[in-house]
């Protein structure tokens, strides 16, 4: 039997709380555009404006923020782990968890995208496109996980990174695996990819903080998130390390995360059910 001190961290750390908005501002709504406008000086050092051509998500700060656990939901790993997501798909991620970096309770913290007092004081500004990287990147990182464990074939990996690694993302791999074309990768190799992207891409954003057990009796640590793309990367980093689970769902194959019962075959209970039904049928 796991002792309550053996899980305590990953208790600790599934207890991340974060505030999404409860109305987001569209792109080619006024108050949008004047926030980006009022930034035009910075912008166009990157030529033509970037919010004609990119998608921003934008929230008021004094408008209202929703307190949310997104890591309850075991979901919301296969949720963000979508390589080249749409522009749909992100906003709606938005609007149930939450921006990926901070939110309208936050202290006001200067962008180097968004410098502009202006901008900062009154709103959070996500960019779409920022959201894109970060969700292909972790995609990418999960397919190297699986063929490093034996889940997926060598073929199956090369062209998952065929069809989605490009850009920096592949000349990254290019580098650090020093080749000049995509191929099978040995598994040694996938692992040294899963390390690389972790510290090229994930700036982890944690606190340590010591706390007592009151379980135990015993001093310990826990990592705090500080915000939701931090948490969702720590997951995974977890999962790599061996104290947390990503698995595939055996009956709807999506990816689900469960700490404590790392040998769960499910991401639901419907799943568990409807697996037992086409069982039952099989052998009927």
């Amino acid at each position: 039997m796991t002792k309550p001190s053996d899980s305590w961290a990953e208790l600790r750390l599934l207890r991340f709380h974060w505030f999404r908005p409860a109305a987001l501002l569209d792109n080619d709504h006024p108050d949008t555009r004047a926030v980006l406008e009022a930034h035009a000086q910075e912008l166009r050092r990157y030529g033509d404006w970037p919010w004609r051509n990119e998608r921003y998500i934008c929230a008021s700060r004094a408008g209202q923020w929703i307190a949310t656990r997104p890591l309850d939901a075991p979901q919301l790993f296969d949720a963000f782990a979508q390589p080249n997501a749409s522009d749909e798909t992100i906003v709606k991620l938005c609007q149930t968890y939450g921006m990926l970096t901070t939110h309208g309770l936050n202290p006001v913290v200067r962008s180097s995208q968004f410098p502009n007092p202006y901008i900062n004081d009154k709103y959070v500004i996500d960019s779409a496109s920022s959201w894109r990287l970060s969700m292909t990147t972790l995609s990418i990182a999960v397919k190297l996980h699986e063929y490093a464990n034996h889940q997926i074939t060598s073929l199956e990996l090369k062209n998952f990174l065929a069809e989605y690694a490009d850009g920096a993302i592949r000349e990254y791999i290019f580098n650090t695996l020093q080749i000049t074309a995509l191929r099978e990768f040995s598994i040694q190799e996938a692992q040294t990819l899963t390390y690389h992207l972790i510290d090229r891409e994930h700036t982890i954003n944690v606190h340590i903080k010591a706390e007592l057990n009151e379980e135990s009796g015993q001093l310990g640590w826990s990592i705090v998130p500080q915000d939701l793309e931090s948490a969702i990367w720590t997951l995974f980093i977890q999962s790599v390390t061996g104290q947390g689970k990503i698995k595939r769902c055996e009956h709807c194959a999506k990816i689900y995360t469960h700490a404590l019962h790392k040998d769960r075959m499910y991401c639901s209970g419907a799943c568990k059910q409807r697996a037992s039904r086409e069982r039952r049928r099989q052998q009927a």
